[in-house]
């Protein structure tokens, strides 16, 4: 596999490119790139955040969220920072805070989100070791994965 690049985070892809954001390792600003593995562009704030977005970009709290964007428009967000997941219209407007996850220990954040085929939300929260998959309408955990693998013997 080839290395595109060092630190990059924020990763949003649509069906021909690859979007991200790095840290510049000479001044510690962010740059924001897309490639379609063939070469690699650095592009400004503004074009990442209208791909991952549309022009609901200026309403969503960060471009820097997590974003699954819904077959009708709509878009679920997380910034990890908060831990907060919200279900946007296509404007960007808030619809709806999810309250899920696991918060126990204070330093419990959400780093990912993704949506499998049958639209169940799942979350990763690696500072508690915690993978998890949650209904969309009734909020309920569905499926719990611990961190705690049994270690194979051979």
């Amino acid at each position: 596999m080839k290395l595109i690049s060092d630190g990059a985070f924020s990763v949003y892809c649509t069906d021909g490119l690859i979007y991200f954001i790095r840290k510049n390792p000479d001044n510690h600003h962010d740059e924001f790139y897309k490639t379609d593995l063939n070469g690699l562009e650095k592009i400004d704030l503004e074009e990442y955040a209208e791909a991952k977005f549309g022009n609901a970009w200026k309403k969503i709290d960060s471009p820097y969220a997590e974003c699954i964007k819904l077959n009708n428009g709509q878009f679920i967000t997380c910034h990890f920072e908060a831990s907060i997941i919200y279900l946007h219209d296509q404007s960007g407007k808030k619809i709806k805070q999810f309250n899920i996850g696991r918060f126990d220990n204070g330093f419990d954040a959400i780093y990912s989100i993704a949506l499998d085929k049958d639209n169940a939300l799942w979350i990763a929260q690696p500072t508690s070791h915690y993978v998890g998959q949650f209904s969309l309408e009734t909020e309920k955990e569905l499926f719990l994965a611990s961190a705690r693998v049994p270690r194979v013997h051979q």
